[in-house]
């Protein structure tokens, strides 16, 4: 009896702490939800302002020196003296390298006896063949007397008044004489060849004769124009082989700057060259104009030439440097940030706190460096476009435009 007594008691105090717990739990206080809230990204942005302007292509360029005088050794000879250095200034008409002159005119000695030979002998085949003409009439005329002798001689061997001997000797007579009369033909008929043969190797002897007189005068090099040494690779007292160069100059005046143009940038340049347009280049205090685009061409581009207008002073022929070509203009460009461009051709513009995609021309470098020229029709001044590279940027993002 007493141990249903503590068994009822037991249930009633797990009953009532059971009732107590499920009580204050109903009672509790009740949290309110946390309201939910959209992320708001924080963004760099710009205002649109379209302007005039040219894209720039950065490119590579060496300076060459088109009109370059370059003077070789005409033959065999001693270097006598050198009257210029490397880098010299000099005008028109200076002396530059002067070779030894005894090493010319001995050749020029022998030419001229040789011209003065062939044209004596030219003089005494004149008088030979004066000569043989006449004698051929005199041979001629010989030959008829023995003709009419032989006949004589047949006409008295016929009567029995001479022997057979005596028409013997007039026969050979005769033969002697045709004989005679054939060789001063022969002489007389090779004239004219003889005569040409002489005068051909007297052209070529009178050739000699003027090569050794150029090669005399060229053996003394003055400065065909006014410019600046480009090299003296001699020395005096050297001795030179024939073609050795003795001294290079060029007109700074006529320098010109080759740089490869990109192929896709090639028909905008043919089209601007083609219409008049002058398309400036400058270096630091160096300024260029394309002048033209070089004959021949690879599959990467084309060399334009370019023609210094101002600062060319300092410029030196095979000289490289870098020089920005300014393009065609454009009446309505953006320079932007190379971070606002997303996949090459698409930008953020900033609208009611939002991204809003719009595809864009991107038309060049910028002067500015790091910056790009873009247009496109839906982009108009007052237009918010965004400038930080965002790396989830979708159209609709929430943002916000630090200052």
């Amino acid at each position: 009896m007493r141990s249903w007594l503590w068994r009822l008691l037991a249930l009633a105090v797990l009953a009532a702490g059971t009732g107590g717990f499920l009580w204050l739990r109903a009672t509790r206080p009740q949290q309110p939800p946390a309201p939910l809230s959209e992320r708001v990204w924080r963004v760099a942005a710009m205002p649109v302002r379209p302007a005039r302007a040219r894209p720039v292509v950065h490119l590579y360029g060496r300076v060459e020196a088109p009109r370059l005088f370059r003077a070789a050794a005409p033959a065999v000879g001693w270097v006598r003296r050198v009257a210029v250095r490397e880098g010299d200034w000099v005008e028109a008409g200076r002396l530059l390298v002067a070779l030894d002159p005894a090493d010319f005119t001995l050749r020029v000695a022998e030419a001229e006896g040789a011209v003065a030979e062939l044209e004596a002998q030219l003089e005494t085949e004149a008088v030979r063949f004066r000569t043989d003409r006449a004698e051929l009439e005199q041979e001629r005329r010989l030959l008829a007397l023995a003709r009419e002798a032989l006949q004589r001689a047949s006409r008295l061997r016929g009567r029995k008044l001479a022997s057979q001997s005596d028409l013997d000797e007039a026969q050979k007579a005769v033969d002697r004489q045709r004989l005679q009369v054939q060789a001063r033909e022969e002489a007389v008929a090779g004239h004219p060849s003889r005569v040409a043969a002489l005068e051909a190797r007297l052209k070529a002897a009178r050739a000699r004769l003027g090569r050794a007189r150029l090669d005399a005068a060229r053996s003394r090099v003055e400065a065909p124009f006014a410019g600046r040494v480009a090299e003296v690779p001699v020395a005096a007292g050297a001795r030179v082989a024939p073609g050795t160069l003795l001294v290079s100059l060029y007109a700074p005046k006529a320098l010109e700057v080759r740089a490869r143009l990109p192929a896709p940038l090639v028909p905008e340049v043919r089209a601007a060259l083609a219409a008049g347009e002058n398309l400036e280049a400058e270096a630091g205090a160096l300024r260029l104009r394309l002048a033209r685009l070089a004959g021949q061409g690879a599959a990467v581009g084309v060399d334009g030439l370019f023609m210094p207008t101002a600062g060319a002073g300092a410029l030196r022929p095979g000289e490289v440097f870098g020089l920005r070509l300014h393009r065609r203009e454009h009446r309505a460009a953006v320079a932007v940030p190379a971070a606002a461009l997303y996949a090459d051709d698409k930008v953020y513009l900033l609208r009611d706190g939002r991204l809003h995609g719009l595809r864009v021309e991107v038309l060049g470098e910028a002067e500015r460096p790091g910056r790009l020229l873009i247009s496109a029709a839906g982009l108009a001044a007052g237009d918010v476009l965004v400038t930080t590279h965002l790396p989830n940027a979708v159209e609709g993002l929430r943002v916000e435009a630090v200052p």
